[in-house]
């Protein structure tokens, strides 16, 4: 399986709920995790969604962003970490030590916007134990949550189709109202050696593009879309594109 696809669709199929609940979704994958890699796909498919599922049920604004690296590779065997992290509620330090436990509720079950069953952590614990792995909680009341896992998986010897090589100086500017967000996809191009600048509103794209040549690709989210009309346009393309 792709281990990269796993988290590319679990976030395809969370986004309409997320947008719900006001929340963006990024995702960071490391550039030396290999193509292909052997092992439990849907385990770790599930893994991650009850995670990032649990985090836009928790959160009310910000972004969740899922991060993958390689960790340590012997031979045909290699560890993947994983981390889901938000900007929800938190978690106390009271209730971390129980978070893992069947039927564990850790917030106002009163609350039927936080309502579930309990068993979705304590799944995901049992899941990455079968992946020979290890789950930890860092959270901190009314910032957030980071949950992060490592499960071990095998290498496999099929050859990778993903080579590229994108232009000579190639840059992308980003324009979000998001900073997590736009910083994750920015680390996300740095590591393929291409130029990345951000700005979370459009006053700050002409600054930009005032002290930086042109850019090969400029990303923009559709939230911008309703303030540019078409003399707008024309000016960030003149401003912004080669």
């Amino acid at each position: 399986f792709e281990v990269d696809k796993v988290v590319a669709q679990v976030l395809q199929i969370l986004a309409p709920k997320a947008h719900e609940r006001g929340v963006h979704l990024a995702s960071f994958v490391d550039r030396k995790m290999p193509q292909y890699l052997l092992g439990d796909g849907q385990r770790l498919r599930q893994v991650i969604h009850n995670l990032v599922d649990n985090a836009i049920k928790f959160s009310d604004h910000g972004c969740i962003t899922v991060r993958l690296l390689v960790g340590q590779v012997d031979r045909n065997v290699i560890q993947v970490f994983c981390r889901v992290e938000d900007q929800g509620i938190g978690i106390s330090d009271d209730s971390q030590e129980k978070l893992f436990q069947e039927f564990s509720q850790v917030h106002d079950t009163s609350d039927t916007s936080y309502k579930g069953t309990g068993l979705g952590l304590a799944i995901c614990h049992e899941l990455v134990n079968m992946m020979d792995g290890k789950i930890e909680v860092d959270s901190s009341l009314g910032l957030g949550t980071a949950f992060t896992f490592h499960v071990t998986l095998s290498q496999c010897k099929r050859e990778s189709d993903h080579y590229w090589l994108p232009p000579t100086d190639s840059s992308v500017l980003i324009i979000h109202p998001d900073a997590r967000l736009t910083y994750t996809v920015k680390t996300q191009y740095k590591q393929y050696e291409i130029e990345c600048s951000t700005a979370n509103d459009l006053t700050a794209v002409f600054d930009i593009s005032a002290e930086m040549n042109p850019f090969h690709l400029v990303l923009i989210d559709d939230s911008f879309l309703s303030d540019l009309g078409a003399e707008k346009i024309s000016e960030l393309k003149c401003a912004c594109l080669r």
